[in-house]
């Protein structure tokens, strides 16, 4: 079968979708992501989905993904199925540790950080990213650099704290003075920071807060404590999307993520299963949204 998502929300809601799929499917059965911009409304532009093979020169995902085995562009041609949201998954054939969680979806829940199951679920996800979210050289190259200064501070024995930092509404909300006092305190047990966020006045606190102990990796930023939450232009759209995956894999070959209930966050944790975590106290009882 080949199978071909469409995409809504954010970059990691979109990849957290393809591995619940990949959870649900047979190791043989192909997924395919059709990745492009997004409407007003939060959906693909391209309307009705059956038509969706009329507009593939805009799909940029494989640009930064390798494509399955044997697959190429064309390949859309050849799909059965085109799905836009989660699958339904039946407990019976999850694995026991996934059931407190519906249909295996471990999404943006305060919960599954306090999980004890929470080490077989990061390696059963991993095991999935592995499979079937490889870089392209392209992808590799843009990484390359910022992932070579990491990797040079840890071989120093430098220890590297990541910091992710979303928008207030993403949790309904939260004390931003509380949450900058946490990082402060926690950061005085690692020797750099690397901050995730695309809010610019929270990177310009914490480099206040930090100094010299902030990595500073190039990115656009948003002017205010907002969200991606509004029509963009394609160039905005796949530069978001790739700074987003280059920002979670570096994080996840950090010594330590730092964060709340988020699918970034949570995306960190599951391409490298063994790196420490710490949810922030003001955001442990907070779910994503």
């Amino acid at each position: 079968m080949i199978l071909v998502l469409g995409n809504f929300a954010g970059v990691f809601s979109n990849l957290l979708k393809l591995i619940c799929w990949s959870i649900k499917l047979k190791e043989e059965d192909t997924i395919l992501f059709y990745y492009t911009n997004k409407s007003d409304n939060n959906n693909p532009r391209v309307l009705p989905f059956h038509d969706y093979t009329n507009d593939m020169s805009r799909i940029f995902f494989y640009k930064y993904f390798e494509y399955p085995t044997g697959c190429s562009l064309e390949s859309f041609h050849q799909a059965n199925q085109f799905e836009m949201g989660f699958p339904e998954i039946s407990k019976e054939s999850l694995p026991s540790f996934v059931h407190p969680y519906s249909n295996g979806f471990i999404v943006c829940s305060a919960a599954l950080y306090k999980d004890p199951n929470l080490p077989q679920i990061r390696q059963l996800y991993h095991e999935h990213m592995k499979k079937r979210l490889q870089f392209t050289p392209l992808m590799q190259e843009f990484i390359h650099d910022d992932l070579y200064f990491i990797k040079t501070l840890q071989a120093q024995g430098k220890r590297v704290l990541a910091v992710f930092i979303r928008w207030t509404n993403h949790y309904g909300s939260y004390d931003v003075d509380t949450l900058f006092q946490e990082i402060q305190e926690i950061s005085k047990s690692y020797d750099y920071v690397l901050p995730i966020t695309q809010i610019y006045p929270f990177f310009q606190r914490i480099v206040a807060l930090l100094g010299d102990k902030c990595i500073q990796f190039p990115r656009k930023y948003l002017p205010d404590n907002l969200d991606w939450c509004r029509p963009m232009s394609d160039e905005e759209m796949e530069e978001e999307f790739r700074c987003a995956i280059r920002d979670v894999y570096l994080a996840s070959q950090c010594d330590c993520v730092l964060g709340g209930s988020s699918n970034l966050f949570l995306g960190a944790l599951l391409w490298n299963p063994a790196v420490s975590f710490k949810v922030f106290d003001e955001l442990s009882n907070k779910n994503g949204g």
